[in-house]
């Protein structure tokens, strides 16, 4: 009987191992009846690199709205602000990187106990430009000539771009400036830039795109020459329907030059300005 009381203690203490390593939310005593509205976070947007090529959370910590916990029969739902019981979370491995983290949930109303939940950080694949950033850029306004008549800029005006993000996962993201991982650069292995046609980056969480841009010498530009490329035609009338749509990006000059009408705004009646004088209809603008 002493072997067989053995034997049987030996098995129940196996089938109990087994159990827990089977049920590990139930080992801790928490159970996730419904997970958070969000469980990808994705780069650029979420989550980016510090200088230190560290993961940090761009918004302080994961977003636990949605999720309802339960324990031992009582649920209990995440709730924002300072009414009903905290929820937070932790992160097993100390540290976040890109692709799954495993997470403990906690909540004040079960004490030490917590749920376990896998999330994932999801990484830039590909960009593309969806609307680009102005591309005439003027001498003393947008650049400084340098001392070996080279372009000197420290900053490029980024203001109305548009990227297309696509993600290790296949989902797409449009990401508007400004945004803190949205910047540009020039290309690789050049220590100069003249002025004239150049190509520069536009840049997002170590991928890039391709911009085309001109450095113009020329300081001032006529009424019309929205291109600011010395003639005006029905090109900046495009130009200043486009950007009365918002699909394009112009500077300051260009739109000082597309103001036909003097009212600070760029709109159809400046283009209907431009083609008659375009087509002759009108004299001078």
């Amino acid at each position: 009987m002493k072997k067989i009381s053995v034997v049987c203690s030996v098995v129940l203490a196996l089938i109990m191992a087994l159990s827990c390593l089977a049920l590990p939310v139930s080992a801790v005593g928490v159970t996730v009846v419904q997970k958070p509205n969000q469980t990808s976070f994705y780069q650029g947007i979420d989550w980016m690199y510090d200088k230190n090529g560290k993961v940090m959370l761009m918004n302080g910590d994961l977003n636990l709205a949605g999720t309802v916990l339960s324990s031992n029969g009582e649920q209990v739902e995440y709730k924002k602000g300072v009414t009903g019981p905290n929820m937070y979370s932790k992160n097993v491995d100390g540290s976040w990187k890109a692709g799954k983290n495993t997470i403990h949930i906690f909540c004040d109303n079960f004490g030490s106990s917590y749920a376990v939940l896998d999330v994932n950080f999801v990484t830039v694949t590909k960009i593309s430009i969806v609307r680009a950033p102005k591309t005439k850029l003027v001498l003393d306004t947008d650049w400084k000539m340098g001392l070996a008549g080279d372009v000197e800029m420290t900053k490029y005006d980024l203001t109305g771009t548009i990227i297309s993000v696509t993600y290790s996962d296949s989902t797409v993201k449009d990401i508007s400036y400004p945004n803190a991982c949205l910047n540009w650069s020039i290309p690789d292995g050049t220590d100069v830039i003249m002025p004239g046609n150049n190509t520069l980056y536009i840049t997002f969480c170590g991928q890039r795109a391709p911009i085309s841009v001109v450095f113009l010498t020329q300081k001032s530009f006529a009424k019309g020459d929205v291109s600011l490329d010395g003639a005006i035609n029905s090109y900046d009338a495009l130009s200043i329907l486009q950007y009365s749509t918002g699909s394009v990006t112009l500077g300051q000059i260009q739109i000082d030059a597309g103001d036909i009408d003097g009212n600070g705004n760029l709109n159809s009646s400046d283009a209907l300005n431009v083609l008659q004088y375009v087509v002759g209809i009108k004299k001078a603008l």
